[in-house]
């Protein structure tokens, strides 16, 4: 059985907060992908204690493809053992979001913050046969 996986990133910018000097917006037909070439799916909550790192349980997924992680502070990524990726969290009660399609063996959100517990959820797919 297939899974479907269907994402849309619709990222706008521009020169003003009014809206009218656009600098950046995509095609909105182009923006969403759709991907029904997944078997697996796995998931769940992130909680990374203060000052420290959790490593991302992968499920029974061999060849993850996809990560998507949403954190309510800044964080450190590490995808297969690499460099971070530096997760920044916007204005008061908004969230840090990740969305990457990549091979991905291994998965480290590390909390910079020596005061705040940092809390999110993830999900992740792939194929365990590829």
């Amino acid at each position: 059985m297939a899974i479907r996986v269907k994402h849309r990133v619709y990222v706008h910018t521009y020169e003003d907060t009014a809206g009218k000097n656009k600098l950046f917006a995509p095609d909105p037909e182009l923006s969403e992908v759709v991907n029904d070439g997944f078997d697996k799916q796995a998931g769940g909550v992130v909680s990374v204690a203060v000052s420290s790192n959790e490593g991302l349980s992968l499920g029974d997924l061999t060849a993850v493809k996809g990560l998507f992680l949403r954190v309510n502070g800044d964080a450190q990524v590490i995808l297969n053992g690499g460099d971070a990726i530096q997760m920044r969290k916007g204005p008061s009660g908004s969230t840090a979001r990740l969305f990457i399609e990549a091979d991905i063996t291994s998965i480290n959100v590390a909390n910079p913050s020596a005061t705040d517990v940092l809390n999110g959820v993830y999900c992740i797919w792939g194929d365990p046969s590829a």
